[in-house]
């Protein structure tokens, strides 16, 4: 078999991506809904969760931003967004728009031949051949109705919320499709440590806020979200140990390995339900420090801000594997047997057979638990005038022990014009500390639309994510019960009116 290339690997990735690209309909079919309606969603969201009238959104950042919310109550009638992004692979020359409208006419570079039927509207996915560490970061949310209302000092608010998350980095360029490609055996892939997840989850929260000083020159809020967590679905493999492998048409042969494979019911080929397989529980903690400033509308010169977001996780114990393969001493592996899957369940059981000599002896439990994306995050923002402000927003992963589903780095620095009917963001962002976004957004009255990567949208280049959100919410002053007026006075009636 000298000389020969690791074909079998090579169709395994394949297969993969192929996969993946069936199952990211979903996210293709929701850009192609909201599009027609917006051209303009950022990493951190900064269009819904900065200013003075982001109201229920606000706390997701920021739990004590309600303490210098302008708006004494507001209802959130509905959030949307959706963010994909990763560096594995790229779709030649095209934007959202076009593959959303085009994603049954996508071909693997590789896999084309001249008898391939092309056409006008076919787009090409191709694998990335740099040596950088590979990422894969992904997500869907929704705020259902929510409210928040401002006493005083205090502040007090619901929200209700449904999020997706995928997450993996750090990943070795040695997995890049053509690095693998281009091994001839017998030489070994040197198989390093990962992680990969996948979380689907419901949020019902509760909020409070309160101002600790509040004088002539200084005001310190806090605020908190606790948040109960209903575990919907979750998937989550972990390489464990680096290990070589050396494949052939027949054989992947390991010097040693430790692979941990978590899911639940629908990763094994069952329907997605959005059923209830596990609960949980998260909190969100921040405080604000303003520097007051007598002279302005806006009412203090400088805002600072810190915040602890999404530290908790989900256990999901229905419909919920967890599985091991290890391996101690060198061992051979029938290829066959582990590219020829429909689904998760049936590659954990040929996998298990291979490893074990028996279907199911893998299985550890059928309960696990996972972590929800923790980060750290850091606010400034400084008025220049009443209506123009700059913001900078620092957000940190925080990898915790275990299985979890990551959030992204990202730092940002946000030019914005803010007024009760009208708001402008034009986000400059640096995301996961390699890639450089631009963006716009906007709020007019009661809706906001907005995107950190503008350029995904609006013009055709190398593909590999894009973002798009949209938000719905009303809100108003304290309701203020007026003297009845002269008229209603001569008519004897004692009824006065409500201002909003």
């Amino acid at each position: 078999m000298a000389h020969t290339k690791i074909l079998d690997m090579s169709v395994f990735v394949n297969l993969t991506v192929k996969y993946l690209l069936m199952k990211s309909q979903f996210f293709l079919t929701v850009l192609a809904c909201i599009l027609p309606f917006v051209s303009i969603f950022s990493q951190e969201q900064v269009g819904l969760r900065l200013g003075n009238y982001s109201g229920v959104d606000g706390l997701m950042l920021q739990p004590a931003q309600s303490r210098s919310n302008h708006l004494d109550w507001e209802l959130t009638l509905f959030s949307l967004g959706v963010f994909v992004d990763q560096n594995y692979g790229f779709f030649e020359k095209t934007n959202v728009i076009d593959l959303a409208r085009n994603s049954d006419n996508v071909l693997i570079a590789t896999e084309i031949t001249d008898e391939t039927e092309e056409n006008a509207n076919s787009i090409i996915f191709d694998y990335f051949t740099t040596k950088r560490k590979k990422f894969v970061d992904a997500k869907v949310f929704a705020t259902l109705p929510s409210i928040l209302i401002n006493k005083e000092k205090h502040s007090f608010g619901v929200f209700f919320k449904v999020r997706t998350g995928a997450s993996g980095n750090r990943i070795s360029s040695n997995y890049n499709y053509y690095a693998i490609d281009a091994l001839e055996y017998p030489q070994p892939l040197d198989a390093r440590k990962f992680e990969i997840g996948v979380t689907a989850w419901s949020e019902i929260g509760l909020h409070y806020g309160r101002d600790l000083i509040d004088n002539v020159g200084e005001k310190l809020s806090v605020g908190a979200n606790v948040k109960f967590l209903l575990g919907h679905e979750a998937a989550y493999v972990r390489n464990e140990n680096r290990s070589q492998v050396i494949a052939s048409d027949s054989l992947w042969s390991f010097d040693q390995g430790d692979l941990i494979v978590l899911y639940t019911g629908a990763a094994s080929g069952g329907s997605t339900s959005f059923g209830i397989n596990g609960f949980g529980t998260s909190v969100d903690l921040g405080f604000t420090y303003l520097l007051k400033e007598r002279n302005s509308e806006v009412g203090y010169r400088w805002k600072f801000g810190a915040s602890v977001l999404d530290l908790g996780g989900i256990r999901f114990s229905k419909t919920a594997q967890k599985h091991r393969f290890t391996l101690t001493e060198p061992s051979d592996l029938q290829a066959s047997a582990l590219q020829d899957f429909e689904d998760v369940d049936s590659w954990v059981l040929a996998l298990s057979e291979e490893v074990y000599g028996t279907a199911g002896s893998s299985l550890q439990s059928e309960k696990f638990g996972i972590w929800v994306p923790f980060a750290i995050s850091l606010q400034a923002e400084k008025p220049i005038t009443d209506n123009f402000f700059v913001n900078a927003v620092f957000v940190r992963r925080i990898a915790l022990p275990g299985a979890q589903v990551e959030r992204s780095n990202s730092l940002a620095l946000i030019p914005r014009f803010e007024h009760r009917w009208f708001e402008m963001h034009l986000p400059l962002v640096l995301y996961n500390d390699r890639n450089f976004h631009a963006g716009v957004a906007a709020r007019l009255g009661v809706l906001t639309i907005g995107t950190d990567n503008l350029l995904s949208l609006v013009s055709r280049r190398n593909f590999t994510g894009s973002d798009v959100y949209l938000s719905l919410k009303v809100g108003g002053q304290k309701l203020k019960k007026l003297k009845p007026s002269a008229k209603a006075g001569k008519t004897g009636s004692k009824t006065g009116c409500y201002n909003f």
